[in-house]
């Protein structure tokens, strides 16, 4: 995706924005209206929409999101979730939009348009450079999968839910933008009556494809996409016997890995390609490859034939290990719940799992966590460094907040005492722009205050995709 395509969709995007901005939750008061809390009214009464997250009127061009059920999905702080979703019903307006332009008739086949809305979302939200993580709508597709067998008799079938994520693991970057394209191109000329479509529409019925891979291929054949060759890719046979694997991307200059993946079929490929295909994206990793040069870029599979859960397991542990010992990856996201079962010394794990329980924290105390930023060889001089600035919090907050909790994978881990709170500017995670923050000066709290607090365990408090770094209660 090149940089006029990304502002050309957002663009589109927002045309049918009610608040004319891609990233308008500003609020999730009750006083906006179109966030509704869980609640839609049937005539004269209000009913309990649930697993439904969001909606998107084409007669009145408006998103209504259900927060409370978006709460359920994703654990509170909701911000990244609201988003989520909400990204996720403009690419239903915008795919309303599409048609409207075209003066043709919206041909809607939920089977078809689920995936595609949730596939295009996830596409979306990776070119935002993981400003808004991903990992969110893993937590999202998960939820609404299990409540759909509880609930199902409220709102009926969401067919293929979730099998946007699949296609969104199984369709190579260099390949998304295409597929978002073809689909608009489409739109209004996929036949409901056509074979292949009602064969799409059988493999995908009631909740999730039997077989995601025939059912990729057919949406491949459906939305007419070719299969773009891959440099040195593997055959078909090859592709069938590793399964899922974990590989590396080495530097052939000093044989060290630059970056960690996990995935199936060519995955390991898709990176040299896509910077090939993609000089604008300055990224880590496409510097690095073009640096040392695409076709010279080292590949090794580092084990295959897994489940899914388990090339996870494996990334996970490889990304922990290798940053921990100053290998220098490229990575953006650290490894798959690597903030509570990754890397740990042996005093670490006697504290995390005999470390008593954190259930409160007074209306003057704030959590931080110091993850990304901490290294455990740092002391206390690093530990203070890492939770002393810059960060996103009201200009109101600072006035009640007095001492700081430094969490690192799930315990405390220090207590300061604030003396003063500042405003700071840093640039965003795509570093294009600035936005103001706040960081503060202090120094070790009491004992009476630390000794409240110190070795003590949030795990049990800690939601599953939980990505805000601050935390004012428990």
């Amino acid at each position: 995706m090149t940089e006029d395509e990304y502002e050309e969709l957002k663009k589109r995007l927002t045309e049918n924005c009610p608040k004319k901005e891609i990233c308008g939750i500003c609020s999730i008061d009750k006083g906006d209206c179109w966030l509704l809390h869980g609640w839609k009214k049937e005539g004269a009464v209000y009913k309990h929409f649930y697993p439904l997250l969001g909606e998107y009127l084409s007669d009145s061009k408006t998103v209504v999101l259900y927060v409370n059920n978006i709460d359920d999905a994703c654990g509170k702080p909701t911000y990244n979730g609201v988003l989520s979703t909400y990204i996720h019903e403009l690419f239903h307006a915008y795919y309303h939009y599409v048609t409207e332009q075209k003066q043709a008739e919206y041909n809607y086949i939920r089977e078809i348009e689920e995936a595609m809305t949730e596939f295009s979302t996830l596409v979306f939200l990776r070119y935002m450079e993981n400003e808004y993580p991903l990992e969110e709508w893993n937590n999202i597709s998960e939820w609404v999968l299990k409540s759909i067998g509880k609930k199902q008799e409220t709102i009926g079938d969401l067919p293929a839910y979730g099998f946007g994520r699949y296609l969104f693991d199984n369709i190579p970057e260099n390949e998304a933008f295409d597929w978002i394209n073809k689909y608009t191109e489409r739109l209004g000329y996929i036949d409901e009556e056509d074979e292949l479509v009602k064969q799409y529409k059988q493999m995908v019925c009631p909740y999730y494809p039997t077989e995601p891979e025939k059912a990729l291929e057919v949406l491949r054949k459906i939305l007419n996409i070719s299969i773009k060759p891959c440099d040195n890719g593997f055959d078909e046979n090859t592709q069938k016997s590793l399964g899922y694997y974990v590989y590396l991307l080495v530097d052939p200059n000093d044989e060290k890995p630059f970056y960690v993946g996990k995935g199936q079929n060519n995955r390991v490929f898709d990176h040299i390609q896509y910077a090939k295909e993609n000089p604008q994206d300055n990224s880590d990793k496409c510097d690095r490859i073009r640096e040392i040069g695409p076709d010279k870029v080292k590949h090794y599979i580092v084990t295959h034939g897994l489940s899914e859960d388990e090339a996870f397991l494996v990334e996970s542990a490889l990304i922990d290990v290798l940053k921990r010992f100053d290998v220098a990856l490229t990575n953006i996201q650290g490894g798959h719940k690597a903030s509570v079962r990754g890397l740990m010394t042996t005093d670490e794990i006697k504290r995390l799992y005999s470390a008593g329980n954190l259930d409160y924290i007074e209306s003057n105390c704030m959590i931080i966590n110091i993850n990304a930023l901490y290294n455990r060889s740092m002391g206390y001089e690093g530990i203070y460094e890492a939770t002393h600035e810059t960060w996103r919090m009201a200009k109101k907050k600072t006035e009640q907040i007095k001492y700081v909790l430094s969490e690192y994978r799930g315990l405390i881990i220090e207590v300061f005492e604030v003396d003063e709170w500042y405003p700071k500017e840093r640039p965003t995670v795509k570093g294009d722009s600035m936005y103001l923050g706040w960081g503060f000066s202090g120094h070790r709290a009491p004992d009476e205050v630390r000794n409240k607090y110190l070795n003590k365990s949030i795990v049990h408090k800690k939601s599953k995709g939980m990505n805000n770094p601050i935390r004012y209660s428990l």
